[in-house]
């Protein structure tokens, strides 16, 4: 956890601490890149999966006590992960992948198989202490401090993403590439998602019946989806997809990075030293919006609603759905914080809005992480990133425990069977990926007053469990 937002006067300290996690996490990254430039391996790929998935077939019902059984009609393929990383390892890829089990341990199994194999494994600290460590004598292990810096870590220096079925860091996975490659801060490289087409298509199909059709995904983020996306149906066609089609690592400045994000953490420490729990993140699309939307008036009365609890509100941006919370905000008389990138600075800022200008995306995913609770409406590939980052800090207990409110519930769940919510129902819920108190705090909220007065009933409640807990 950050430690940005508290009361006393340890912001020194803490700002300190972070910076040298960052610097350290840096090192790591330069060091896995270095070591791949030594090694005549052809490119580096990135692998992931469910960390709950055991040999022949089963999901791991012991990870958790509450962890449902896995189907038996679909049942996960360990092994398949296994073939496909030893083939991959003779054809001279060197791999990365998260440094635990499930789909991952599978992997570095199969390509520790090779002799010369060159597999690196990445984790954070408290997966570390929940999922554990692969027993690969041969993979080289790295642990890390944040999300952030592992995900980067894993896509840095990577040509192609892998990605076996799993739950919610599987999907945030995916999703991150996406957000990286429509925000051409990584290049395009392919996405293969293995386990078959009717295992994903759930999901796809939500894309183009909410984002899409709500015109929150532009045109350049559709044709990622069209041409860089696939379901092979065997391993030979992922090899053919990696030798003529795979991508090119971004350059990546390591040194540039770390004097960015301790440039951006000053600048957030002191102007958000006043900022004090509790604080609410608003979320959504970043385009620009009509006022009458509905969308916009929703995140504007919400917003004001928020700040009449004497909550504070902050914000990834300050266009569309981020505009009507802060707007909302500063029509009551409150101030209210957006993280901006310098790029995309506002012309016209509210009144009583804080701006604080913030170069990285990973830096403002970071402070964000910081909240009570978070408001996420409808929006594209960015708010889905944001959502499902902050879902798995809870999971994972890196970060504090609290409400992940769904705006608009019918977003969430457009097109046919159920959406998005429906599909993590039947792929992850039913086959053991994920657990059912995962809806306990990713909460569907309809658009309605009665709707909102919910959405504030759940944040008081989530507020008074914590400070009995304190």
């Amino acid at each position: 956890m950050t430690g940005l937002v508290q009361n006393g006067n340890g912001h020194k300290n803490n700002m300190t601490r972070i910076v040298g996690q960052f610097n350290t996490d840096m090192s790591t990254i330069l060091s896995m890149k270095l070591k791949l430039e030594q090694s005549d391996k052809t490119a580096l790929i990135f692998m992931g999966g469910s960390a709950r998935v055991k040999p022949n077939g089963q999901a791991d019902r012991t990870f958790f006590d509450y962890l449902p059984f896995a189907s038996k009609n679909r049942p996960c393929k360990y092994e398949q992960a296994d073939e496909l990383a030893y083939d991959l390892a003779k054809k001279k890829y060197a791999l990365v992948m998260g440094y635990g089990s499930g789909f991952m341990e599978a992997a570095a199994k199969g390509a520790c198989k090779i002799p010369d194999s060159l597999v690196f494994g990445v984790q954070t600290q408290n997966l570390a202490r929940t999922e554990g460590f692969s027993d690969e004598n041969q993979i080289r292990g790295y642990v890390v401090n944040s999300m952030e810096a592992r995900e980067l870590a894993m896509l840095a220096n990577s040509s192609a993403a892998i990605l076996f079925p799993g739950g919610l860091g599987t999907l945030d996975e995916l999703v991150q590439v996406l957000t990286l490659m429509q925000l051409r801060q990584i290049p395009p490289m392919p996405i293969i998602l293995m386990g078959g087409k009717k295992r994903w298509q759930g999901f796809f199909d939500w894309l183009h019946d909410g984002p899409i059709k709500a015109g929150m995904i532009n045109a350049w983020g559709q044709q990622l989806l069209k041409e860089y996306v696939y379901f092979p149906k065997t391993d030979a066609e992922v090899v053919d997809i990696l030798d003529n089609r795979r991508g090119h690592p971004a350059p990546l400045d390591v040194f540039k990075m770390t004097d960015l994000f301790s440039d951006d953490l000053k600048k957030a420490f002191e102007s958000m030293e006043k900022l004090q729990h509790p604080v609410i993140a608003f979320f959504g699309a970043g385009l620009p919006m009509d006022k009458t939307h509905p969308y916009y008036q929703s995140a504007y009365q919400m917003a004001r609603r928020a700040v009449g609890q004497s909550w504070k509100i902050y914000s990834d941006g300050y266009i569309g759905i981020m505009e009507a919370a802060h707007r909302g905000a500063s029509d009551a008389g409150f101030e209210s914080v957006g993280l901006v990138n310098p790029n995309d600075w506002p012309q016209n800022p509210e009144a009583q809005q804080l701006y604080i200008p913030m170069s990285l995306l990973c830096t403002r995913n970071h402070i964000l992480r910081e909240s009570d609770a978070d408001i996420i409406f409808p929006g594209g590939f960015g708010t889905m990133n944001n959502m499902l980052k902050n879902a798995v800090g809870v999971q994972i207990g890196e970060t504090r425990h609290r409400p992940i409110l769904l705006m608009h519930s019918e977003f969430w769940t457009a097109g046919k069977h159920e959406g998005l919510i429906g599909w993590m129902n039947r792929e992850m819920l039913d086959n053991g990926y994920i657990d059912k108190s995962l809806f306990d705090i990713m909460i569907l909220v309809p658009n309605h007053g009665k709707g909102f007065d919910r959405a504030i009933d759940i944040i008081k409640q989530s507020l008074n469990d914590a400070d009995n807990a304190a």
